[in-house]
């Protein structure tokens, strides 16, 4: 497998996204409160990298919809590093790219809602979140990767 590559693993229910790194694994993101089945076979399959922007179109402090295979996501940029997550509000699906950043976290226009962008999580119920996705910024363009749902 190439460095550098992203991997999604299945086992069961549980999913985690994996980082080659010139052979090493990185866990990026898993899904918690998932349960692992031990006998359960590993589901692997490769990740796709979806240019959404040139980097210099995203200043700090800033977001910019954008829409890789027509799916509405948010990029943000805060203190120098890219974050990616679900364009619309988990309350009722109002555009986020109409609310306004603060900070770590964007703020719906409709009825204040407050995500951390890092992590997608709803402020006031951290049980309650939007979808996060991968980023990378190679050659001067900002890329995501999108799975699950998104890519059926």
């Amino acid at each position: 497998m190439p460095s550098g590559c992203i991997i999604e693993a299945s086992q069961g229910k549980a999913n985690a996204i994996l980082l080659v790194i010139t052979g090493q694994h990185m866990n990026l993101t898993h899904e918690p409160g998932s349960p692992e089945k031990a006998d359960a076979t590993p589901i692997i399959r490769a990740l796709k990298w979806i240019y959404v922007l040139d980097d210099s179109d995203l200043p700090d402090g800033h977001m910019a919809p954008v829409y890789p295979l027509g799916v509405n996501v948010i990029l943000v940029r805060v203190d120098g590093a890219v974050y990616a997550v679900s364009g619309r509000c988990a309350h009722m699906a109002c555009p986020l790219s109409a609310g306004r950043l603060e900070g770590f976290m964007i703020v719906c226009p409709c009825h204040d809602w407050r995500f951390d962008v890092r992590t997608g999580r709803f402020l006031d119920a951290p049980e309650i979140g939007l979808t996060v996705y991968p980023t990378k910024i190679e050659a001067g363009k900002l890329f995501v990767v999108l799975r699950g749902k998104e890519m059926a």
